[in-house]
């Protein structure tokens, strides 16, 4: 729901007439704001929600519910079709709107965040879906060329896909894209995806055994100021950080030390983040060859929650 369609849907809601939204303007003008025709101005929509009896806060908490939950509709479909839940009637679903964004050429940040996540977690598994490609990387980046303030749905597209992307594309997004403005104004959930940037592409490197260059992204992590409360960024810092000093040194006191952040996020709960990063820690130490093609590459997807 957007601002006009959240102003008709309170009139209707409280059954004022048009001509008593904007009294002083008339019906005819606030029927054009409603429908589009007449740009909505500040002062316009001040008086408007006087009108209609409701604060500014209430208003703009229903336009931003709405969207939210139409996003969340969707990640919740991925989420029922990763676990098998309604398989059939969700598979279904999720199909038909991946084409539906399939044929949109002119995908904003939310859309290409979606489209890519449904290709990255479904591609190896569904033959409806094809794979993340070059056009998929090319559109993101000309996405964040045209900004230059960027917000929750911006960062989770570049995050999911950080691991795809060439070191000369990762220094762009980089120097594009952070520092994150206004830090202390965002909230934990942003803050979090923006940050997780960083926690890809060093496991990226790990997984080519370019322990180098994670180090040299460690590094430029090192000198970013995270808040203390992004527990979840902290945590995955430490246990990467270390588990990088320990491939590349073979020092036992690095190991021990993945073991101990391990321990301390299972004692914390969060038994699923812990799991995955024992099975990521066995994999990467026992030295094994991994497919890197689009669409295989081991990337942790950040969703809305």
């Amino acid at each position: 729901m957007d601002v006009l369609e959240a102003l008709k849907y309170f009139r209707k809601k409280k059954k004022i007439a048009q001509k008593d939204v904007l009294p002083k303007k008339g019906k005819q003008t606030y029927r054009r704001i409603e429908i589009g025709e007449a740009k909505l101005s500040y002062e316009d929509l001040m008086t408007a929600l006087q009108s209609l009896g409701i604060t500014f806060n209430e208003f703009f908490h229903m336009v931003s519910e709405t969207r939210s939950r139409a996003s969340s509709k969707i990640m919740h479909q991925i989420e029922c079709c990763q676990m098998g839940v309604n398989n059939t009637s969700e598979k279904k679903n999720l199909i038909h709107y991946f084409y539906q964004l399939e044929r949109n050429p002119h995908k904003n940040a939310v859309e290409m965040s979606i489209y890519t996540d449904i290709k990255l977690t479904f591609s190896n598994d569904w033959e409806e879906i094809p794979e993340f490609d070059e056009p998929d990387r090319m559109a993101i980046l000309a996405l964040i060329s045209s900004k230059s303030y960027y917000t929750y749905y911006d960062y989770q597209m570049v995050t999911n896909t950080g691991a795809l992307f060439s070191e000369n594309e990762v220094l762009q997004i980089l120097e594009q894209m952070f520092p994150v403005k206004d830090a202390e104004l965002r909230d934990t959930q942003t803050l979090n995806v923006a940050y997780g940037f960083y926690l890809n592409i060093i496991t990226a490197q790990l997984y080519k055994k370019n322990y180098a260059k994670a180090r040299e992204y460690l590094a430029l992590m090192s000198v970013t100021t995270i808040p203390a409360e992004i527990y979840y960024i902290h945590f995955n810092l430490r246990y990467l950080k270390n588990l990088t000093y320990y491939l590349y040194t073979g020092k036992m006191r690095f190991y021990k030390e993945v073991i101990a952040v391990i321990d301390m996020i299972e004692s914390f709960g969060d038994v699923r983040l812990a799991e995955g990063m024992k099975k990521e820690m066995l994999q990467l130490t026992a030295g094994r060859t991994f497919n890197l093609d689009y669409g295989q590459f081991p990337v942790n997807i950040v969703t809305e929650k």
